[in-house]
């Protein structure tokens, strides 16, 4: 079994191998930037799908079942009131977004106020009975004053969520936060296949309530605010048109390394520790080249790594390694060949 090796001892090691005219704060700090470059390529080594023990299962949602209208006011914003489909349900059905995630609805059939047909909404829960509707950036709550007098009809599905990545990371948010939805999310057990944008907009199809059924195709949208704030739509098509169980794997997002000490450790498992201290040497290496062939040759003459090509080999086998041990833990092809255990 492969032993952890802190923070702190990355630095120790990587430093037995640097002689320098640099006092030792400042190339203890050089060591520890390199490290966190080293860090930070080895987890963006394999950009289709990512290592591993930088992913993780969630399972705990599921798909509503279509609900009914049956009134709709003229206000701003207009108040809709729908009764679930299922006669075990009272209300709606659909979810509270202010504690949890929050529907993305299509609807469809309605007699009278057709301004709201065919069109996407992010659904406002008021109570278990009404709901309001939002455009789908979120920024505006949709007015039905100036629409036509609803008279009759109307059917809402769900073809999507908001997630709540708070409540997703709610176990596990001093840790790492929310990347991405990763291929496939799959309902009642059952994968589907990503979609592209293009071809929802190609097409009305995907979106057509007389489609609704278990879902089949998904795509991520990731909305960044001008705060800076992410907001990760997972939509599925077509609609569902009952309650599906809903499981997908996201990829963390791990901050960088910041602190070195004895008793912190980077974010990858045992086996994978002694490849960062030879990827800070092989960065190093790679870094006095850069400044070798500049203007400015003093950076280069005040620190020499020993053995440089042996860490710039040791480095690029170690992310294979790395690559063939995540391979491991998946059940797939490749494993622990030439990782020390």
């Amino acid at each position: 079994m492969s032993t952890r090796i802190s923070t702190m001892d990355l630095v120790n090691r990587a430093m037995r191998f640097i002689t320098s005219d640099v006092g030792e704060p400042t190339l203890r700090a050089l060591v520890q930037d390199a490290i966190v470059q080293a860090d930070r390529e080895l987890r963006d080594s394999v950009s289709s799908k990512p290592l591993h023990w930088l992913t993780h299962p969630y399972d705990g949602l599921r798909t509503q079942y279509y609900a009914e209208i049956s009134a709709i006011t003229q206000a701003d914003p207009g108040v809709i009131t729908a009764q679930s489909s299922n006669d075990d349900i009272t209300g709606h059905g659909f979810r509270d977004n202010s504690t949890d995630h929050q529907d993305i609805v299509v609807i469809d059939s309605i007699g009278g106020m057709e301004e709201l047909n065919t069109r996407i909404y992010l659904l406002e829960y008021v109570n278990s009975t009404t709901f309001t509707l939002k455009t789908l950036d979120g920024l505006d709550a949709v007015a039905t004053t100036n629409y036509t007098e609803y008279t009759s009809g109307g059917i809402v599905y769900c073809i999507g969520l908001v997630l709540n990545t708070t409540l997703i990371l709610a176990n596990v948010s001093d840790k790492w936060d929310f990347k991405r939805v990763l291929p496939s999310p799959r309902f009642d057990g059952y994968p589907t296949a990503p979609i592209p944008e293009n071809e929802v907009n190609d097409t009305t199809f995907w979106t057509d309530v007389s489609s609704a059924r278990r879902p089949e195709r998904w795509r991520e949208w990731i909305n960044v605010t001008e705060s800076g704030t992410q907001a990760h739509y997972l939509f599925w098509y077509p609609a569902a048109n009952q309650q599906y169980n809903l499981e997908f794997i996201y990829e963390k997002d791990i901050a960088d390394i910041s602190v070195f000490t004895k008793t912190t450790y980077p974010f990858h498992p045992a086996e994978i520790h002694d490849i960062l201290w030879k990827g800070a040497l092989a960065q190093l290496v790679g870094d006095n080249e850069k400044a070798k062939r500049s203007s400015d040759k003093v950076i280069a003459t005040q620190l020499e790594v020993l053995f440089a090509q042996k860490w710039t080999r040791e480095w690029e086998d170690g992310k294979k390694r790395a690559r063939e041990y995540s391979k491991f833990l998946r059940g797939e092809r490749g494993g622990l060949s030439g990782v020390r255990a």
